[in-house]
């Protein structure tokens, strides 16, 4: 147990070859201080002892509480440490899931969209080409270059040209053809045919 001993400070200072002759007295384990208080109690007669034990007392007392409270801070750090490698691990293992659902899940609509978009684009083809095969059947060989319709159009490819890009172009054509046919232009053969039903609608009125 520690016993608290009222004490004073004494400072006074040595010279070098004063302090190696102090230490030449000195203990293992012993300061310069504790040497020079060692030898002044020897010399007046007062028992070292409970200076000694005080001191060691103390020292220990301190370093028991420094060594705990390293102990305390490095099983929390410890701790700590474990907890965030946890976290992280768990957070890998997570990513990498979504990571795979979600690239699988992205190719399967990139393919489904691909073939949706192959299908639409086969089904217009297959309706154009259904579309200019009927309109080549119904006109037969009444289908004309540009240069051939605008003979019969009276007027120069040119303005042919031009007016065929436009909306009343049927309207337009029927209006110069001699026998009031309307004319499209069929851009997968690059020629101009008549549209049928003003080639029936001619046809019944001359009957």
């Amino acid at each position: 147990m520690y016993t608290a001993v009222n004490t004073q400070v004494i400072s006074y200072r040595l010279s070098t070859e004063e302090v190696l002759q102090l230490r030449q007295k000195g203990r293992p384990g012993e300061s310069d201080s504790q040497i020079a208080q060692r030898l002044m109690r020897e010399a007046l007669g007062v028992s070292t002892k409970m200076s000694t034990k005080s001191t060691t007392t103390f020292d220990e007392r301190i370093e028991s509480i420094v060594e705990e409270k390293l102990s305390a801070f490095a099983a929390n750090q410890n701790d700590l440490l474990s907890r965030l490698q946890e976290r992280l691990q768990l957070t890998e293992s997570r990513l990498e899931e979504i990571l795979s659902t979600g690239e699988a899940q992205v190719t399967l609509v990139s393919v489904d969209n691909v073939d949706k978009n192959v299908d639409v684009t086969e089904e217009l083809k297959d309706s154009s080409v259904d579309n200019v095969d009927k309109t080549v059947d119904k006109t037969g060989d009444r289908l004309l270059s540009g240069v051939d319709l605008a003979k019969r159009l009276g007027v120069n490819p040119g303005t042919l040209t031009r007016n065929r890009a436009k909306p009343n172009f049927t309207q337009w054509s029927q209006g110069k053809d001699p026998e009031q046919w309307a004319w499209q232009y069929v851009s997968q053969v690059e020629q101009y045919a008549p549209v049928p039903s003003t080639i029936m609608s001619t046809k019944s009125t001359a009957d």
